[in-house]
């Protein structure tokens, strides 16, 4: 019969194993920075630890912080070390009343684009306070990794050079209306257009559906090869 003992004894060998394997992974990555640790009151760690272990053997430069860290030191440490993403691990409790605060308190402090993954089998029981934060929850951690793959891939939207000033944005919307030539004659389709300050807008696709709007232009301007941080995409 499985006892308390037994489950603190593998737990402990278990930590050990993936702290070594974490340490090791991290001292050969040179890529962007993932924090990962749990919210205050979540005191289990091995799940944080195992997506720690993941996300290094992925390239990602892990800031490991431990378990149940309050609100105010993970949005601060976010910043000190310039974090590109954060992952959170919520096992135990599922019904601790004073999360759903931290979490809505941790995601006002943090800049908009980071985005903050959450795995653990307690998650659910905070469904509504992390769709507020617009928590990415994989369904497991080789979902993770492949979501953290694709965020890699996204170039963070901070190194652009681009300027936009207040007349770029009205003169944008403005010649958007003019180039909409379907929506003229039905007027029941959308439109998404590329602009650039100095150019004004380049191409414009239009269809019922915003995203597919979007995804004609986006295919037009990789075949027209436009690169993408020229400009900005106006949308109605």
């Amino acid at each position: 019969r499985m006892r308390a003992c037994h489950e603190h004894f593998v737990s402990a060998h278990l930590r050990t194993f993936l702290g070594e394997t974490l340490a090791q992974a991290s001292t050969q990555s040179d890529g962007p920075v993932l924090l990962v640790t749990s919210p205050a009151g979540q005191n289990h760690e091995i799940g944080a630890l195992m997506a720690a272990v993941i996300s290094a053997r992925a390239g990602w430069r892990v800031m490991y912080l431990g378990p149940s860290l309050p609100a105010d030191e993970i949005a601060f440490a976010a910043d000190v070390t310039k974090a590109r993403a954060i992952a959170l691990s919520i096992t135990y409790p599922a019904d601790d009343v004073r999360l759903p605060a931290q979490l809505l308190r941790m995601r006002s402090m943090l800049p908009p684009g980071i985005p903050v993954f959450v795995g653990g089998a307690a998650r659910t029981g905070y469904s509504r306070a992390l769709k507020q934060i617009g928590a990415i929850m994989p369904a497991d951690l080789l979902v993770f990794d492949k979501d953290l793959e694709a965020l890699r891939r996204v170039r963070d939207v901070g190194a652009a050079a681009l300027t936009l000033t207040a007349g770029d944005i009205t003169r944008s919307v403005r010649q958007l209306a003019a180039w909409q030539t379907l929506h003229a004659q039905t007027g029941a389709v959308h439109a998404a257009g590329f602009y650039q300050p100095g150019c004004g807008i380049l191409a414009v696709r239009e269809d019922v559906g915003r995203h597919n709007a979007l995804d004609k232009l986006a295919g037009a301007l990789a075949r027209a090869g436009v690169d993408g941080a020229s400009g900005a995409v106006v949308v109605t």
